[in-house]
């Protein structure tokens, strides 16, 4: 099945190249610029699994947060479509919600309300997860300057949404973990 993967990326603009140049045996890099995004998760689990990494095992479940986000914003779904509490699937993991405790003004009853929704959920375990694993100051510095602008449009016209108590609470919420973890 890698293996397929892998050969679809053949006539690929992007990675053909690799492909045509690694045919066979190819270094670990070029492995993970062809295998599609999910496969490097997993692989990333095996791997967590393999060197018994305790801090590779959890990421790996950040990781599947962040790919479910990923696929739902890459096929264009509608992803703030329901914001009612009560829709996770699985509990938030343990780091995020710590870091969360640390935003003043984000009591545990709201945290525990907002991050029972799954989209809201995803969303903050993303934020979280790029804090963690991204090192390049260039890329948090980009990511900073778009996040304060999405936090800046999320309430540029709050008043449209001020008979709407979850979307308000929602955005305000999400604009407290922004606004906490990537300040201008």
């Amino acid at each position: 099945m890698i293996k397929r993967e892998i050969e679809r990326n053949k006539n690929s603009i992007y990675c053909g190249d690799l492909f045509k140049k690694y045919p066979e045996h190819f270094p670990m890099w070029v492995f993970l610029e062809m295998i599609p995004f999910g496969r490097m998760v997993s692989f990333y689990k095996f791997c967590g699994e393999r060197y018994h990494s305790d801090i590779m095992r959890d990421r790996h479940f950040l990781l599947k947060t962040c790919k479910e986000i990923r696929n739902a914003a890459a096929h264009s779904s509608c992803i703030l479509n329901e914001l009612r509490p009560g829709s996770k699937m699985y509990n938030s993991r343990y780091s995020v919600m710590k870091e969360l405790a640390k935003i003043e003004g984000i009591s545990k009853a709201v945290r525990t309300k907002r991050m029972s929704n799954a989209r809201v959920q995803q969303i903050v375990t993303l934020l979280y997860t790029h804090n963690q694993i991204v090192t390049s100051s260039g890329v948090h510095k980009e990511a900073r300057v778009l996040l304060q602008k999405f936090s800046e449009r999320m309430v540029k016209n709050i008043h449209y949404y001020e008979k709407n108590d979850l979307i308000m609470a929602n955005f305000c919420f999400l604009k407290m973990v922004i606004d906490s973890w990537y300040e201008a």
